[in-house]
């Protein structure tokens, strides 16, 4: 009998009726869209302090995209103590005796420097995760994730009060701002909670969804234009068993060129009726009162949009679940500093 490693993704890989699961290699293209490079705690800086990288993954589910987050994050954490969990799948204990944490696991939180957040509504989905992260390898990564039953909504919510009133360095409290640096929402009603998740993303954090319908990626398309939120789109993809990297597709809401022809045209009618009055005053009354709501119609922008939602050409069709990935807009304050210490550098050189 040959003994053979734990490799992560055969580990993560559950039955075939298991629900709420993303497959290996979807998990590790999900995690290289991140871009995550975090660095060891022995090659950081000591002079100061740093927020730790913080991660929110809504919709535990299985727990196998856990285990993929926390390994990409798990070298910037100190390592663990010896005896820092006992895994549930070497005991027969019960989930509730399983899942206190020893206290030298307590005392190493405050030094980690990346953190993800997993939370899921079923209780059930939750001890599920927490299994499969302890059993891994002796639970190597159970120190870098950190398990919530909840709404994500109202767990980001309650965290962002939490944080409230904490004071700095300098005695002074913190505002209420945003301290999560990305989001990956993989869960059945992920629109429900893009408004509360983009709130408490970070600048140039990214929002990341994953969606076994084009359709849940459309909603999410049509609520960041219509509540006008503080993110744009970097690309949609669909995955797929048998190609890697996922084949892009193009979403976006539009307006038919019959509709922009129609509003071209009632704008035109309405300045040549202003411009030459050729009725007498009570027709140019009317006249005036209908190019007005013409033209207020026109310069209607919720109106008339539409989706166009296809595959990008020149790539095969293939079935697959869609990652939607959005980045959050940097302040324009912010922008207009980091050009003029770009310009300063230069003078310096």
């Amino acid at each position: 009998m040959a003994l053979q490693p734990i490799v992560g993704g055969n580990f993560s890989t559950p039955p075939l009726s298991a629900k709420s699961l993303v497959y290996p290699a979807d998990a590790n293209l999900i995690v290289s869209l991140l871009d995550l490079h975090p660095s060891p705690p022995s090659t950081r800086n000591n002079d100061g302090v740093e927020a730790p990288l913080e991660i929110l993954e809504g919709g535990t589910g299985h727990g196998s995209l856990t285990l993929h987050l926390a390994r990409a994050i798990h070298a910037a954490n100190p390592p663990l103590p010896k005896q820092h969990w006992v895994p549930d799948q070497c005991t027969n204990q019960e989930p509730a005796s399983a899942n206190k944490e020893s206290p030298p696991l307590t005392e190493r939180k405050p030094m980690r420097q990346a953190i993800l957040h997993t939370v899921d509504v079923v209780e059930n989905n939750t001890n599920h995760a927490k299994k499969v992260v302890r059993g891994f390898r002796r639970g190597m990564y159970v120190g870098d994730v950190d398990f919530y039953t909840d709404d994500v909504s109202a767990w980001i919510n309650s965290e962002s009060n939490k944080r409230l009133g904490v004071q700095d360095e300098n005695g002074e409290f913190r505002p209420r701002q945003p301290f999560l640096d990305h989001i990956i929402l993989d869960m059945p009603g992920a629109d429900d909670h893009v408004v509360t998740a983009a709130a408490a993303l970070k600048p140039a954090g990214l929002l990341i969804t994953f969606s076994p319908s084009i359709n849940q990626i459309q909603a999410i398309v049509n609520l960041v234009r219509e509540k006008n939120l503080p993110l744009f789109s970097e690309k949609y993809l669909e995955l797929a068993t048998g190609w890697s990297g996922g084949r892009p597709w193009d979403i976006r809401a539009v307006k038919p060129r019959k509709v922009l022809k129609q509003e071209l045209a009632a704008k035109v009618q309405a300045q040549l009726d202003l411009i030459l009055g050729k009725a007498d005053q009570e027709d140019k009354g009317s006249k005036a009162a209908e190019g007005t709501a013409i033209d207020e119609n026109a310069l209607d922008d919720s109106t008339g949009w539409e989706m166009v939602s296809r595959p990008k050409v020149g790539i095969r069709v293939v079935g697959g679940g869609f990652v939607g990935v959005w980045r959050k807009k940097r302040p324009l304050t912010n922008l207009s500093s980091s050009v003029g210490e770009e310009e300063q550098l230069e003078h310096s050189q």
